[in-house]
């Protein structure tokens, strides 16, 4: 059981997170790709027209990343953003209030296949992790060395992140992937990164541990550190 001291802090902190850019709808989806392949997809629709999400196969229930925009009713999301920003894989098609059709592609296989989406529900977001939205800077970073961290709100605990990191002593380094948290912490672990853990602290704060995730940029540098809100 969690102490009513534990959660006076919680909502403390969150309280000191502004959230922008305004939400038009949380939108979960359900059907086919090539009528066999069963689907689930959870959008969030921003007013300026992105959007952010994901969805994965009923049968591996593995999140796959989606992001792109809405204009008007028609809608491109691309499944694997490439450092280009060209589009390789993905939906593009047209949006209603109550369903989505249109063409799954990937331009590399040179696949198309029709798919055809039905309104599941419509989702109310987590006001308070909602808050948590936006772009971070490492405490120490500077001239020489500068790490940086994307929140971006998807739905109920999920969000979009995005770490980089770069130096003048040739240290790179990117990750992109969907997070989950519980309570005020979040793990994220793939096949080359054992873990990135996020911990919300006061002030606009995040604190940020790594472990074995060197693939991700090197031995000279790492993800880990402080950040504070922008």
């Amino acid at each position: 059981m969690y102490s009513k001291n534990y959660f006076i802090y919680f909502f403390i902190c969150f309280s000191n997170f502004i959230f922008s850019n305004t939400l038009v709808a949380i939108k979960t989806f359900k059907g086919a790709i090539n009528d066999k392949h069963q689907i689930k997809m959870t959008l969030n629709i921003k007013g300026n027209g992105d959007v952010v999400g994901y969805y994965y196969y009923e049968s591996q229930k593995i999140n796959i990343p989606l992001k792109g925009k809405l204009i008007n009713n028609k809608i491109e999301l691309a499944e694997n953003i490439e450092f280009s920003g060209q589009f390789s894989q993905g939906f593009k098609g047209t949006l209603t209030n109550d369903a989505m059709t249109g063409v799954w592609a990937d331009s590399l296989k040179k696949q198309k296949y029709k798919f055809a989406l039905s309104l599941e529900q419509n989702r109310t977001p987590n006001k308070k992790l909602q808050k948590l939205e936006g772009s971070y800077l490492e405490a120490k970073s500077d001239s020489t060395l500068t790490k940086r961290l994307k929140l971006v709100y998807v739905s109920a605990n999920m969000f979009k992140f995005e770490l980089n990191i770069s130096s003048k002593k040739g240290c790179m380094g990117i990750i992109i992937g969907l997070i989950e948290f519980k309570n005020d912490q979040a793990t994220y672990k793939d096949a080359d990164c054992k873990a990135i853990k996020l911990q919300v602290q006061c002030n606009n704060t995040l604190q940020v541990k790594e472990t074995n995730c060197i693939g991700y940029h090197g031995m000279q540098c790492d993800f880990m550190g402080s950040y504070i809100k922008e």
